[in-house]
């Protein structure tokens, strides 16, 4: 049977928040604006807390039912439609862009009219072998790692909710201990940051957590929440503000690894607990929050930086129209969905 899950209205508010978030870090700000608006401590925060959040709705979920239950061929398949359909939809988009600017006269009216030269050859985009690579990988576009990351987070689930479940404070410092393995392993063994980025390993202690608040394993001990969120802050100032990152750190994703999610994970957890937190607003744009990072995703690979600041003049400007339009479209997207599955 397909699990059916309680709705939650506090967690779509904090869903909105951080795909607004994503939309304004993937605008690319220069290193001196991020550390004078003291980005790394609130613009990293979306990607632990959409696995926190993943980990914590996964739980509520499989605990209404049975592991056999959660590994029907129907579950699983209503789990990746869910994810793979809108991926397939947008991986089509990027497919019709990139045979379009493949056309000899369109590249030449871009380099004329933008005076922006295309850093690749559009038509190794549109050969078999390269498809099939992008589509594995996620498509192009900033964060997309997410997709694959969900996908891989489908199957392996049950295997961290019982880890959690029967192992407790335990097991979550073992999965703290599972990310720093991975961090040697793709040290060691010199793993491309391309398949690095892909992989869930690096996501295993926030989702981890996420499962260990579902069960109600937290509890509020300000001594532990202290030492958590000073490690996690004297971490991101070394790595962030002095360029300190451990040598056998993936330095790609450093500041979002274990350690620096030690600062996010209290604030999180403190997050979570506000069920009272209602705003229709941002409760519609988190439901749509997948649809929405699909659309920034396309958006920041085909609108270029150097170009859209050419006519908006200001880089805030930009970022702002920015948001407004990949929410706009993100919503559309994720209602046209919705009604297109009601019809069918």
């Amino acid at each position: 049977m397909v699990l059916m899950k309680k709705h939650y209205r506090h967690i779509d508010v904090l869903k909105g928040i951080f795909i607004l978030v994503v939309i304004f870090e993937h605008a690319k700000w220069p290193l001196s604006f991020w550390q004078k608006t003291g980005m790394p401590f609130w613009d990293r925060m979306a990607i632990p807390c959409f696995m926190t959040i993943s980990g914590f709705l996964y739980t509520r979920s499989i605990e209404k039912g049975t592991i056999k239950d959660y590994y029907s061929l129907k579950n699983i398949a209503h789990k990746l439609k869910r994810y793979l359909l809108p991926y397939s939809f947008v991986f089509l988009l990027e497919l019709i862009l990139w045979f379009i600017v493949s056309v000899p006269s369109v590249r030449e009216a871009i380099r004329q009219n933008f005076q922006y030269e295309l850093s690749f050859d559009p038509n190794i985009r549109l050969t078999f072998r390269e498809l099939l690579h992008l589509y594995l990988i996620g498509g192009e576009g900033p964060g997309n790692y997410y997709t694959p990351v969900l996908i891989q987070l489908i199957f392996i689930f049950p295997l961290l909710y019982l880890f959690i479940k029967k192992y407790g404070y335990k097991g979550l410092l073992a999965s703290a201990g599972f990310c720093l393995c991975s961090e040697l392993w793709q040290y060691l063994f010199h793993i491309p940051r391309t398949i690095y980025r892909i992989l869930i390993l690096r996501h295993i202690m926030t989702i981890c957590f996420g499962i260990y608040l579902a069960l109600g394993y937290y509890k509020k001990n300000i001594i532990l929440n202290l030492l958590s969120l000073c490690t996690g802050i004297c971490y991101i100032i070394a790595h962030s503000y002095h360029r300190w990152t451990p040598v056998f750190f993936n330095n790609g994703w450093a500041d979002v690894n274990f350690v620096a999610c030690l600062y996010f994970c209290p604030i999180i957890a403190f997050l979570l607990s506000k069920e009272k937190m209602h705003f229709k607003p941002l409760e519609q744009v988190g439901k749509a929050s997948y649809h929405i990072y699909l659309t920034q995703m396309i958006y920041y690979n085909f609108v270029k930086r150097v170009i859209a600041i050419q006519y908006f003049k200001s880089p805030y400007l930009w970022c702002f129209v920015s948001m407004i339009i990949c929410t706009i479209i993100g919503l559309c997207f994720f209602q046209l969905e919705n009604r297109l599955k009601k019809r069918s």
